[in-house]
């Protein structure tokens, strides 16, 4: 587990969220990722999580099962290369594990986050934990209710 993932599972652990770790093998894309996961039979979701920019600034758009379908406002902009490789290091992961896990090293509240609305009905949600072989399973109502507004991301 990489010093990251260790830093994320303890704030959890302090805060009495509560979560799921769920070990597994490395991955390098989504694909692999939900390969991953599928022998849990917990059947997650897992959100897609995304860059854009407004003009108010960067923000993590994180969207449903059916992201493909939506799309952001159309004041919003995808992040450009660079944009996303300064999100990805504020929130100390890589582009394949980009996650709203990581908004525990956004000190300065420079990336704000987005839901789609269709999350919190879900069942259960997988995120990264800035890491490629673990993964962190918690509901929505822990998600959005404990660990968002500690760090007033909404």
């Amino acid at each position: 587990m990489n010093a990251d993932a260790l830093l994320l599972y303890s704030y959890l652990m302090r805060q009495d969220i509560p979560f799921t770790r769920f070990c597994h093998p490395a991955y390098r894309d989504r694909t692999q990722w939900i390969q991953s996961l599928k022998k849990s039979k917990l059947e997650p979701v897992f959100p897609v999580c995304r860059v854009f920019v407004s003009t108010t600034g960067s923000f993590l758009l994180m969207l449903g099962t059916d992201a493909e379908t939506v799309s952001p406002p159309e004041s919003y902009a995808p992040a450009e290369p660079a944009e996303l490789q300064q999100i990805c290091e504020i929130l100390h992961c890589q582009p394949h594990t980009l996650s709203p896990m990581g908004l525990l090293f956004d000190q300065e509240h420079l990336c704000r986050m987005r839901a789609d609305s269709t999350l919190r009905q879900s069942k259960l949600l997988c995120f990264s934990p800035c890491s490629d072989t673990s993964s962190v399973l918690m509901t929505p109502e822990a998600f959005f209710q404990q660990f968002l507004p500690a760090f007033q991301h909404k």
